[in-house]
């Protein structure tokens, strides 16, 4: 009896040992996979984004331009410039860039025939849990559909899309009322008017259809209350992440976009 309870002692032992290598293996691959993800983006990064220099109202053909005339913001132009050339080298799955002023939203977008496809691999090829930022494989690509999708991690270091959360508060959304994204055709400017917590699978939010009158609604709901003006003929990217509220829980953002000269 004392020999059976000594071996069953030395086995507890070794189970331990055992899941406590293995869980400080997923955490150094958690964190080296992070440190790689963050590297290989700034590079990317370093490499084909160039700041723009800030217009002035002088420079600007229409500085207070009408609802009518606001489709295309004259004069107006992105905060930064993106080498299409060079990135569609690194991957030709790059469709556009989505940039965010004083966050770390400023990363490329891919779009593939799957959805899986770059959930964990960066645009390098490498296996990367933090993924790409990528667009609904029902889209176009060219921002052309009613509302095109973007899905982003939520990473708990707050890279890739954990920001888009941080629109629950109005104060957030005050100080970052805008993001910016480019494409290899145009630059565009999104404003956003609509936060809210979701389900995956809700099938109002994930279409590539969305009215005027939906967009209001879902206006309507926001946590944040925005003064952007909606019109016929608007298109929408809605912006999309995991939350943790409850179960499949996600918090997405929309915005309507607004063509740069």
């Amino acid at each position: 009896m004392h020999g059976l309870r000594k071996w069953l002692v030395s086995l507890l032992a070794v189970v331990g040992i055992g899941i406590m290598a293995y869980s400080g293996y997923q955490i150094f691959t958690t964190i080296h996979e992070r440190d790689v993800s963050k590297k290989t983006n700034q590079q990317i990064t370093d490499r084909v984004v160039t700041t723009r220099p800030s217009p002035t109202e002088a420079d600007r053909d229409d500085p207070d331009p009408s609802p009518e005339t606001a489709e295309t913001l004259p004069g107006e132009t992105a905060p930064i410039g993106v080498d299409f050339s060079y990135l569609q080298e690194i991957c030709g799955d790059v469709i556009a860039w989505i940039y965010s002023e004083d966050t770390k939203i400023n990363y490329p977008v891919v779009l593939s025939a799957d959805n899986a496809d770059y959930l964990h691999r960066l645009i390098d090829g490498t296996t990367n849990a933090a993924g790409t930022l990528f667009m609904d494989c029902r889209n176009t690509g060219d921002f052309s559909d009613e509302n095109s999708i973007i899905y982003g991690h939520h990473m708990k270091d707050g890279s890739m899309f954990a920001g888009i959360e941080l629109y629950d508060s109005q104060a957030y959304y005050d100080a970052h009322p805008v993001m910016y994204i480019l494409t290899p055709a145009g630059d565009y400017k999104l404003e956003l008017f609509s936060g809210m917590l979701v389900s995956a699978d809700d099938d109002t939010v994930y279409t590539t259809e969305l009215t005027v009158e939906e967009a209001g609604k879902r206006m309507e709901a926001s946590d944040f209350r925005s003064d952007v003006q909606l019109r016929e003929g608007d298109r929408f990217v809605t912006l999309s992440t995991c939350a943790y509220s409850f179960n499949s829980a996600r918090y997405v953002v929309t915005g309507v976009l607004r063509p740069l000269t």
